[in-house]
C-alpha cells in the first residue's frame, strides 16, 4: 500500500471515530408549562371575517399583531387551536366583552375531539357583564385518554368583543 493510500485510510478511519463518539439528537422534552397563544392564531368558522390588531387604543392599532376581533353586527364562532400532550388540562382565555347588550356575553368551550371516534368532551365559561378591560375565563378541563385527540377552544364573540390570547398545558 503507498503512502498516499495509508494516509486516506488513516484519515478515513479517524473521521467515522469522530462520528460515532459525536452524541445523537436530544430527545424530545414535553413541554412543561402552559403555552401562550395570540388571539390571531384563532380563526372564524363562519363566513364572517374577523379583524386582527393589537390594541383597543385606536392611534396603535395594528393589523400585524395578536387580537381577533369581531367587528361585524352579527355573533361569530372562532375556533382556537392549542398543542396537546397529555389527558388532563388546565387553560385560560383573555378576552375583551364590552358588548352592552344583555345576555350577548362572550361564550367559550374547552374542546376535546379524536378523529378516530370515541367521546367527546366540552367545559363552557361565559363572560359576566361588559367591561373595556381584559376578562378572563379558566379552564379545568375536559380530560382526555385517547391516542390522537386533539383540544381546542370554541368561542363565540358577540359584536365589538375581542380575544386578546389564550394558553393552555394538558398533561
Amino acid at each position: 500500500m503507498s503512502r498516499t493510500e495509508v494516509t486516506a485510510v488513516a484519515s478515513a478511519l479517524a473521521s467515522a471515530v469522530l462520528i460515532a463518539a459525536l452524541p445523537g439528537p436530544a430527545a424530545a422534552q414535553p413541554i412543561a408549562e402552559p403555552l401562550m397563544y395570540p388571539g390571531s392564531n384563532c380563526v372564524s368558522v363562519t363566513s364572517l371575517i374577523p379583524t386582527f390588531n393589537a390594541s383597543t387604543d385606536a392611534g396603535r392599532l395594528s393589523k400585524l399583531h395578536g387580537r381577533i376581533t369581531n367587528n361585524t353586527a352579527f355573533r361569530m364562532l372562532v375556533q382556537c387551536p392549542m398543542y396537546d400532550r397529555g389527558n388532563t388540562f388546565a387553560g385560560r382565555i383573555w378576552v375583551i366583552d364590552n358588548n352592552e347588550v344583555p345576555g350577548q356575553d362572550i361564550v367559550c368551550c374547552s374542546k376535546t375531539r379524536n378523529p378516530l371516534g370515541g367521546d367527546i368532551a366540552n367545559q363552557c365559561k361565559v363572560t359576566a357583564g361588559s367591561s373595556d378591560t381584559p376578562m378572563q375565563l379558566d379552564f379545568d378541563g375536559p380530560s382526555a385518554t385517547l391516542t390522537f385527540t386533539y383540544r381546542f377552544f370554541d368561542c363565540v364573540l358577540p359584536p365589538g368583543t375581542a380575544i386578546i390570547n389564550y394558553r393552555g398545558l394538558a398533561k
